[in-house]
């Protein structure tokens, strides 16, 4: 796509790279009432995930999984807006269904792919980033980490990803803040093998604006909108 691409910036060569979009999971069909006529629709998500290879001192690879989910905003309906405002209740309730299932679906195909990674090499160092638009209690973001409290299978503890972020104290735990609450929309997810070299994490939001706030005051934003999420890890190398 033209607008809304994902970016990857290493130090370390960067040795392998490929998008990804309805690899694992085709696009879900869904019957839409509120069209001008009555009609199935396949609902495909709205941009491809990034695979990264990255090359790391001692010949060992980071695979990093590049994510930028669907926001939760009601996704467009055929002849059912008019001046930026819904016609029906109806129609924006069926535009938020699509929204829905192109974050939890687009999350179900990443989940697949690193499944795919972790049963080829148990100890793969891998992690998920980006702004998956979804908070931890989310559809989305459980169905990433797989953990064994969901799975209720402790044998399935080394496919579960571990939230990097949870090193960051709770109070400071956001990356976004809209209408007053803080949310924690952006992730770090790293497989077992990784995670265990975490060294510490930040989110940098001191000066993160308020998005209504800037909406309301007309007010254009200076920078993004998310507040950087950083994880330190110190890897063993090879002669270690």
């Amino acid at each position: 796509a033209d607008v809304h691409n994902l970016v990857v910036l290493s130090r370390w060569p960067i040795v392998a790279t490929q998008q990804h979009l309805h690899d694992l999971v085709p696009p879900p069909t869904v019957h839409l009432r509120t069209t001008p006529t009555p009609q199935d629709v396949a609902v495909r998500w709205d941009r491809p995930l990034l695979e990264v290879h990255v090359e790391l001192p001692g010949a060992r690879t980071l695979v990093v999984w590049d994510a930028h989910l669907r926001a939760p905003l009601a996704a467009a309906i055929e002849g059912q807006k008019a001046a930026h405002q819904w016609l029906s209740s109806a129609a924006w309730a069926e535009g938020y269904l699509l929204a829905t299932i192109k974050r939890v679906g687009q999350a179900l195909e990443l989940r697949h792919h690193v499944d795919r990674r972790l049963d080829a090499d148990p100890d793969a160092w891998i992690v998920v980033a980006g702004d998956l638009n979804a908070g931890v209690d989310s559809a989305a973001y459980r169905l990433l980490r797989a953990d064994v409290e969901d799975t209720g299978a402790p044998a399935l503890a080394g496919g579960a990803l571990i939230a990097l972020e949870e090193r960051v104290a709770a109070d400071r735990r956001y990356t976004v803040r809209l209408r007053g609450r803080p949310l924690l929309l952006d992730h770090l997810l790293a497989s077992p093998a990784l995670a265990r070299h975490l060294v510490d994490a930040a989110i940098d939001n001191a000066a993160l604006e308020d998005e209504h706030d800037l909406e309301v005051a007309g007010r254009a934003p200076v920078g993004s909108l998310h507040a950087p999420l950083v994880a330190e890890l110190e890897l063993p190398t090879p002669a270690a």
